[in-house]
């Protein structure tokens, strides 16, 4: 680790940019999540952005709204359960509709009368992200 005279930074610099741009592909990839396991949140995204376009959603995790291509918002993961309580509480009256990352062997029609599966999306592994009408139907 050398330093040159005059604030000039010497072999340091290469590391510490390539640990740099290192440090923000695993962040984005970890926000994003841009790996196959993954398909099935891109896809109810894009189906959102395709048929939704004007309609109030819920957006359990802040990746579904990316890919949905809505605008930003400081957001939180919420578990499924903590989505359904939100969603109970809302009673229909803020979101038409709501989209849930469900884990392989969920199965949506038994998540509670209020909630009805509008489109399915799944992956190898058997994860799901699924469009629901919220308030039945």
């Amino acid at each position: 680790t050398e330093w040159q005279a005059g604030g000039r930074v010497g072999r340091c610099t290469i590391p510490a940019v390539a640990l740099g741009v290192a440090m923000f592909i695993t962040a984005y990839d970890a926000v994003i999540e841009t790996g196959v396991a993954n398909l099935q949140v891109r896809e109810a995204g894009e189906w959102v952005r395709e048929h939704l376009d004007d309609e109030a959603v819920y957006f359990q995790t802040p990746r579904l709204r990316y890919y949905a291509g809505r605008p930003w918002e400081t957001s939180r993961y919420a578990d499924v359960d903590e989505a359904l309580r939100e969603l109970a509480n809302d009673g229909g009256e803020r979101h038409a509709f709501a989209v849930l990352e469900l884990h392989p062997g969920s199965e949506p029609d038994e998540l509670g009368p209020d909630l009805s599966p509008v489109a399915s999306f799944s992956n190898e592994r058997g994860a799901m992200a699924v469009v629901f009408r919220v308030g039945g139907e």
